[in-house]
């Protein structure tokens, strides 16, 4: 056994288990005394004159494929010992690059990650598409989203007839599906064009508008009612749910709203300024 250490009594003790005792401070006064000559770098070692084996893009396709081929990342001293099993003489040198890292870097197909002092790399995932929104601003774009949502009536002259017999009709209806039933029957009589399909979608536009209520009728039952009011009212309600709905749209989607559009699907003589008011603009 070997002991080394400087003078000391704790050196002297462990010296006697010792076969051998190596005082450190006799080493370093001895090599003070001498003088040392710090050995010169090693020159840069040329590359081979000769070209490489691989070409640059053959050396990357080797490497997109090897990448391929694992599920996870790879430690980059991998990918380079594969390219020398490959072609003996790769040096990323050849290509002008002054690491292996910088090689890699340069691929924009390759995206590098650390994990602590080893660097992995993985095929960089391809850049998803941007879509392009379309922003609705014109009349006609803006009744399609509102039909789309059942939000605007099918047919402005078949909505008034529709309210004209709701607000007449005085059957005793407990329910509103009684209603629609009596509803419609009122209105096929006097427009056979007018189907239960458009009765319901009218009646359920005037729960919308806040006009549906129940009141007692003959006997003190329930009856379903529908609220009169002027056309000229009923048009402007109709209106102004058109249009909370179109700023209800908006924070969703991509609605650009114009007074001057707006006005093309309104049933009512409300104004471009009166509209304004109400989106904003």
């Amino acid at each position: 056994m070997i002991g080394v250490g400087q003078h000391s009594t704790l050196s002297e003790c462990v010296k006697t288990s010792c076969t051998r005792f190596i005082y450190t401070d006799d080493v370093i006064n001895t090599l003070a005394g001498k003088k040392v000559t710090p050995l010169a770098p090693l020159p840069p070692q040329p590359l081979p004159s000769s070209p490489p084996t691989l070409t640059l893009a053959q050396a990357d396709a080797l490497v997109i494929a090897h990448l391929k081929a694992s599920p996870a990342p790879i430690n980059t001293s991998q990918i380079k010992n594969f390219l020398k099993q490959n072609a003996a003489d790769f040096d990323e040198k050849h290509y002008g690059f002054k690491t292996f890292t910088d090689y890699l870097i340069a691929n924009k197909a390759i995206e590098i990650s650390k994990s602590g002092t080893i660097n992995f790399a993985r095929l960089a995932k391809p850049a998803q598409p941007t879509k392009t929104v379309k922003v609705v601003a014109t009349a006609e774009a803006y009744k399609a989203l509102l039909k789309k949502h059942n939000s605007l009536p099918d047919n402005a002259d078949t909505l008034k007839k529709i309210y004209k017999h709701a607000v007449a009709l005085k059957d005793i209806c407990p329910d509103p599906a009684q209603f629609r039933a009596a509803l419609f029957d009122l209105c096929h009589k006097v427009d056979a064009s007018i189907t239960k399909t458009t009765v319901n979608k009218a009646f359920s536009y005037f729960i919308v508008m806040g006009l549906v209520h129940t009141e007692k009728a003959k006997g003190g039952v329930d009856t379903v009612r529908v609220k009169k009011i002027t056309l000229k009212d009923f048009l402007l309600k109709s209106d102004k749910l058109v249009i909370a709905k179109l700023l209800e749209l908006g924070k969703t989607q991509a609605l650009d709203l114009k007074a001057k559009e707006i006005k093309k699907i309104t049933l009512s003589t409300i104004s471009k300024d009166s509209i304004k008011k109400l989106i904003g603009e």
